[in-house]
């Protein structure tokens, strides 16, 4: 009962917001539920990003190098940002990896390269998070028809 108001009081205040059609926009994006649409709105509109480079930094997906001149280093998140972000991100690409035929399909993709289960659910993450922020950035709605290209592995 306990979440079911809170549901009801977030979609108040969503409504009141006049953030209806923007959470629409999320809700509709393979793997995103209502939680992780409110909270990736609500990172959206905590800023003003003009690029989806800064929103995914925000979120704490973004990839540092650790290079020094001729050596190579490990690349790994920087993880800035509220965690609770790159959590809600995280499981949205483990149901999108395995219910939509395009994240499938990616995700096979970098399984194959090499990548380890757990990076290659990251790079969907933060896939998510690009797509998110085209959405609300170009008030769109989600076009499942589009992500049908065929996939890279980059």
């Amino acid at each position: 009962r306990a979440i079911a108001l809170i549901d009801r009081h977030l979609k108040i205040l969503c409504r009141e917001l006049g953030w209806s059609n923007d959470f629409a926009r999320l809700d509709a994006i393979p793997g995103f539920g209502p939680l992780s649409s409110y909270a990736l709105l609500l990172a959206f509109r905590s800023g003003r990003f003009v690029h989806h480079d800064p929103f995914v930094a925000y979120l704490g997906l973004d990839v540092r190098a650790k290079d020094s001149g001729k050596h190579i280093g490990k690349r790994k998140l920087t993880k800035h940002g509220d965690g609770e972000y790159r959590r809600l991100l995280y499981c949205a690409a483990m149901a999108a990896a395995r219910s939509q035929r395009y994240f499938k399909a990616r995700y096979q993709a970098l399984t194959q390269r090499g990548l380890a289960k757990t990076t290659a659910l990251v790079a969907i993450a933060r896939q998510l998070a690009r797509l998110a922020f085209h959405l609300l950035n170009k008030q769109i709605d989600f076009d499942p028809a589009r992500l049908n290209v065929p996939c890279s592995a980059t």
